[in-house]
Formats: C-alpha cells, structure tokens, sequence
C-alpha cells in the first residue's frame, strides 16, 4: 500500500525482485522463513 501511495519500490536482493509484488502467499512464506530462522538461531 505504501508503494502505491508514494510511487517507491523496495528491492531484496536476496531474491533480486522488488518487494511490491502484492503476492500475498510470497510475502507470508518469507515471513515464515523469518520467523522460523528467529526461533532456531535465537531462541
């Protein structure tokens, strides 16, 4: 949503694709990536 508003695009190189693709099923499987490596690595 920010995207649209201001016209900006973030960019992940891990991927290196712009983070404003609006693929709600890509964004929730690499906060799952995150969220698993947090709890193996910090916890």
């Amino acid at each position: 949503m920010v995207e649209e508003e201001t016209g900006l695009e973030g960019y992940d190189p891990q991927t290196d694709s712009p983070t404003a693709e609006n693929d709600l099923t890509s964004a929730v499987t690499e906060f799952t990536g995150i969220v698993q490596w947090i709890g193996e690595t910090l916890l």
